[in-house]
């Protein structure tokens, strides 16, 4: 039985998919990071949520790690061709992997995101905010590090609820 309490330190049970996990591990939270690939509804908790960001980030700055070879203090920016008029293999390996890392992982990301949001008791779209330039990163930010707010909670965000005001097609008939 799965006690989802988010104060509690280590649930009796992992809980199905479709509900946070409170005090996630490292490897429980990429599991569902992978689990809930598109998954735009119900809720991340702040464990899933941060071991991701940890992840993400660690595994885009080693793939990354190449590149900043390529550093010319010189003229103060990257420049892959390093004065030789050609890309270096792993340079350009290293390019083409952080594109296909963030093409992969783009839409888990944002869906990961967006639950966060729905479980600190704000809609998604709000992520959105994230393109303000400045402060709307911080501002969304700031909302990614707020605790859980059961009393926010919207029927239209749990998942498996496809009319957000429980009127299905079934039940006008």
């Amino acid at each position: 039985m799965y006690n989802n309490d988010p104060l509690q330190s280590q649930p009796d049970a992992a809980p199905p998919l479709d509900e946070p996990l409170y005090g996630a591990s490292l490897t429980q939270a990429v599991h569902r990071y992978l689990g809930k690939y598109a998954e735009f509804k119900g809720y991340a908790s702040r464990s899933e949520y941060w071991w991701m960001q940890l992840v993400l980030a660690i595994v885009g700055g080693l793939i990354y790690l190449p590149y900043l070879n390529t550093w010319d203090a010189t003229y103060g920016r990257f420049d892959p061709t390093e004065g030789t008029g050609t890309v270096d293999g792993l340079v350009l390996a290293s390019s083409i992997g952080v594109f296909v890392f963030a093409a992969v992982t783009f839409i888990p990301t944002l869906a990961m995101n967006w639950r966060r949001l729905h479980d600190a008791g704000f809609p998604g779209p709000m992520y959105f905010l994230s393109f303000i330039p400045v402060v709307g990163g911080i501002t969304v930010f700031i909302l990614m590090l707020l605790p859980t707010r059961f009393d926010k909670r919207n029927p239209a965000w749990e998942r498996g609820n496809v009319w957000p005001d429980d009127r299905s097609p079934r039940s006008e008939s």
